[in-house]
């Protein structure tokens, strides 16, 4: 965007320009790993990791594949410091007040998949994807999945937020009762759209070393109207446990294996 700004598309070169769209990390995971089927990329801003996981899920559920690859990635360089405001650094100054790095610098990714498709690999899942809602309101969307999976929330983690990371802040709107709240933009640095995979990879170890009797994690990303994001989503995750294995349902037409 700057060479193009500064010295026009000339300055360009046709075979650099594959590696400037947005989906050419998920083109170089499906490239390296021999990974086939649909190849998406969400840039939806901060629900983006949510939106993903939550497409991941519809696609197993379609019968589109059995298994699906879901990566968050945010790297922290100059260029984008140059478009989030982000303040050039040198390394002592990569980290803010509370120790966390000003900018989330990496990757996560986790694999979602059917329980037959797990059964059939001998792997032994570590969560199980619950309600998911996108909502022009972060409030509103916590409120839809918590009608539709009630019970005690042992985990929650929250979307970032101006206030910090010593408690909510306002815009989150109702709070799932006395659930711990974890705000992992204090451990990462802000996320954007890698918070959603960031937090499901989180809440799937918490739920994996065993939560009270019928917790479930819930992850929230994007504070919606009321702070500034244009939507705020909401995904609950339940143990392993919650979702019988089943045996593999008849396949449509030209689904991918």
């Amino acid at each position: 965007m700057r060479t193009i700004a500064e010295s026009t598309y000339l300055a360009t070169s046709p075979m650099l320009l594959p590696a400037t769209s947005s989906n050419v990390v998920a083109s170089w995971l499906a490239i390296t790993h021999g990974l086939r089927g649909a190849n998406l990329t969400l840039c939806n801003g901060p629900t983006s990791g949510l939106d993903a996981v939550n497409w991941a899920r519809l696609l197993i559920a379609a019968g589109r594949v059995e298994r699906v690859l879901v990566a968050g990635v945010e790297p922290d360089n100059p260029a984008v410091r140059h478009v989030t405001d982000a303040a050039e650094a040198s390394d002592h100054e990569a980290y803010g007040e509370f120790g966390a790095p000003v900018l989330f610098d990496g990757a996560v990714a986790l694999v979602v998949e059917s329980p037959s498709s797990a059964h059939a690999r001998g792997v032994r899942p570590l969560a199980a994807i619950g309600p998911y809602a996108r909502r022009g309101d972060h409030a509103e969307a916590v409120a839809e999945v918590r009608a539709l999976r009630p019970g005690p929330v042992g985990l929650w983690c929250v979307p970032e937020h101006p206030e910090g990371v010593r408690a909510p802040a306002p815009a989150l709107g109702a709070a799932a009762g006395s659930a711990p709240v974890h705000d992992l933009s204090a451990l990462f640095g802000p996320s954007s759209g890698a918070l959603g995979v960031l937090q499901c990879a989180a809440a799937a170890v918490w739920l994996d070393t065993g939560p009270g009797d019928g917790e479930v994690a819930l992850v929230s990303a994007g504070t919606g109207d009321a702070g500034g994001d244009d939507a705020g989503a909401a995904l609950i995750l339940t143990a392993p446990g919650a979702v019988a294995a089943v045996a593999a349902a008849p396949r449509p037409a030209g689904g991918v294996r």
